[in-house]
């Protein structure tokens, strides 16, 4: 829950989003809609009672979406009545893990460094595979396993990305790297809560609840996520120098209501933050299946520019960008490991296995009903 804090600080916010919505004749519902923000978070907002969302971060991201949807200045209201102010990494990350820390202390203190070292940077060949596991199993949530890891990574957007949280689960293991595109309108059941899409996951119970749901979904172990906004991706971007990609057909859109347009032009170029911003929001999509394995492909170029060694070795404030704006259950040395571990793969010449769920639509509002026969083949393909 988000802490109650500096009350005198926000006492008009609520006043002002219903104020602006009965203005604009808008009911809570058409709000939701336009939003993907749950009609009751929306009613918590206009109470100022921040402590019924479920973190400070939600809290912020949601009144900013809510507020720029009134025509109000979102950033700046949400900045002024709900400031994001957060420990320090360092200090978050040993508060969450000193019981591993300590572990790994004591191992440390009875084995050497180079073996220590190799797990890190050669985690996959026959001498290192044994400590990483035993690493593992005296430290879980520092060290990763020799086996299948699989990251659902989600853009969230009551924070600002257009999508209706679509999800990317990539899986990164000795085989190869595989990566699967779930539209955020996709029909499933969300473990606690029945039928819904998978993009309601974030709302209903955070980016665990989405690992969870995905999961569930392709019926395999996703032990991680990493859900990061607007402003994360734009962060991530600029500081690693941007993203190179091939835009197939011009894109224009606004990163912000209000903002001056933004056209990418067709050919192959690096975007920066802002330009990513509009080339994720997919204006010139038809559909949201598509919107989903655009991101799908983005996200990936990203965290793999932005993690690669070179890119550490020559900016080593980018792993700490990339984990201050992220919200994930992955440790500083996971990561690492992680990017190594692609690095390895690519090196070796090892194909990308990607793919994006099957489905049908029935409606315009019905979602994303999974082909039963086409999903299990397509997990097989990219995430088995």
């Amino acid at each position: 829950m988000v802490a109650a804090e500096n009350r005198q600080a926000r006492p008009q916010v609520g006043v002002r989003l219903k104020s602006a919505r009965e203005k604009l004749g808008f009911s809570l519902a058409d709000v939701e809609q336009a939003t993907n923000i749950h009609a009751r978070y929306l009613e918590a907002l206009e109470r100022d009672d921040f402590e019924a969302l479920p973190n400070r971060a939600w809290a912020h991201g949601f009144l900013v979406t809510y507020a720029n949807r009134l025509g109000l200045e979102g950033e700046a209201l949400a900045e002024r009545a709900l400031p994001l102010r957060r420990k320090p990494r360092p200090l978050r990350w040993v508060t969450r893990h000193w019981r591993g820390l300590v572990a790994v202390v004591g191992t440390l203190a009875v084995a050497t460094m180079f073996p220590i070292a190799a797990v890190i940077v050669a985690p996959y060949n026959d001498f290192t595979k044994g400590i990483t596991d035993y690493l593992n199993k005296i430290a879980p949530g520092l060290f990763l396993d020799s086996g299948p890891q699989r990251v659902a990574l989600l853009g969230f957007a009551g924070g600002g990305i257009v999508g209706g949280d679509n999800v990317v689960v990539a899986k990164v293991e000795d085989e190869g790297f595989g990566i699967l595109s779930i539209p955020g309108n996709t029909v499933t059941e969300i473990p606690g809560h029945g039928r819904g899409d998978v993009g309601d996951a974030v709302a209903l119970g955070g980016p665990d609840l989405t690992r969870r749901t995905v999961a569930r979904l392709t019926g395999t172990d996703v032990q991680f996520y990493v859900l990061i906004d607007a402003e994360g991706v734009k962060n991530v971007v600029d500081t690693s120098g941007g993203v190179r990609l091939n835009v197939r057909h011009p894109v224009s859109g606004r990163v912000a209501a209000g903002d001056a347009p933004i056209t990418l032009n067709k050919g192959t170029q690096i975007l920066g933050g802002d330009e990513a911003l509009v080339y994720l929001q997919g204006q010139d999509l038809p559909n949201n299946t598509q919107r989903a394995e655009r991101q799908r492909d983005f996200l990936y170029a990203m965290f793999r520019q932005a993690l690669a060694p070179r890119t550490l070795i020559s900016n080593p404030t980018t792993l700490t960008t990339v984990l201050a704006n992220t919200e994930t259950n992955l440790s500083a040395l996971e990561a690492l490991q992680l990017a190594i571990r692609l690095k390895a793969m690519e090196d070796a010449g090892m194909s990308v296995q990607a793919g994006a769920v099957p489905g049908r639509e029935t409606r315009t509002d019905a979602g994303l009903v999974p082909e039963e026969k086409g999903l299990h083949a397509v997990v097989e393909e990219t995430l088995r």
